[in-house]
């Protein structure tokens, strides 16, 4: 006895395999949307990066005359090889006085450090001189498209300094930071303005 068996519904495995497609469709544009998320998601908000490595000590130098008063100060540790290398580009960096009668001007520098006579710079140091040429085998200072780059240049890489100069007697105290820049593709793209409140630095020129 022979039995037929009839062949699959050409609709029935027509209808089965649009239902796959759209499974499949729905499970790409799952995963697409996540990517899509966690990019944004990194993107967004002001960089969190200088808050653990800039400032986090402070100062009252003593009152010296007014031609000694300039001081030069590593406000950043420079690249010890323990970090990923990474460059930052810069709109600005800004210094806040919180006080200021001895009318002083704060410039933020990018500093590729040499080794000094006295000391060096990196990581809090904090010197008395007119220019950086001493410290720094070159520097320039923070405007807009400035970059820093960590462990590219240098075993040490690059670092921030920050020169107060008063220009008359009197006391000048820098109490927080405000940094404009965006961080490289490689580690998020993040662009933003990231704050550094709780700084005292104080300078007295006589």
């Amino acid at each position: 006895m022979t039995t037929d068996v009839a062949a699959p519904d050409a609709t029935v495995t027509r209808t089965r395999n649009q239902h796959v497609l759209v499974v499949v469709v729905v499970i790409v544009a799952a995963i697409a949307a996540t990517v899509v998320w966690r990019v944004t998601d990194l993107r967004s908000g002001p960089p969190q990066v200088l808050g653990p490595r800039v400032g986090g000590f402070g100062f009252a130098a003593d009152p010296v005359p007014l031609r000694e008063s300039t001081l030069q100060v590593g406000i950043m540790a420079p690249y010890r090889g323990t970090e990923d290398p990474e460059t930052l580009t810069f709109q600005s960096a800004t210094a806040h006085f919180r006080r200021n009668t001895a009318e002083a001007t704060a410039t933020i520098s990018v500093c590729l450090p040499r080794n000094s006579p006295n000391g060096g710079l990196g990581g809090g140091g904090a010197v008395r001189a007119p220019t950086l040429e001493e410290f720094c085998r070159s520097s320039r200072p923070v405007v807009p498209g400035t970059t820093l780059r960590w462990g590219t240049e240098s075993m040490e890489g690059e670092f921030l300094v920050l020169t107060i100069r008063p220009t008359r007697p009197g006391v000048a105290e820098i109490d927080s930071f405000a940094f404009d820049y965006a961080r490289d593709d490689a580690h998020g793209g993040q662009s933003g303005v990231e704050r550094i409140d709780g700084q005292k630095f104080v300078v007295r020129a006589r």
